[in-house]
């Protein structure tokens, strides 16, 4: 990925997150409080190839 990929990808998985989000006060009786991480590292290992038919 490059890094405007990256920071699109990031910014649109915000947005995703963030329709999920209530407001203090207005959860449901059922809900749970979560924590959401997102690790964005580079990986320098080897790079996956596609099978050939």
């Amino acid at each position: 990925m490059t890094k405007e990929q990256v920071a699109s990808f990031v910014e649109e998985y915000q947005t995703l997150v963030r329709k999920y989000v209530t407001e203090p006060g207005d959860h449901p009786p059922d809900s749970r409080h979560m924590a959401v991480r997102l690790v964005v590292l580079p990986d320098e290992g080897p790079r996956p190839t596609l099978p050939t038919e």
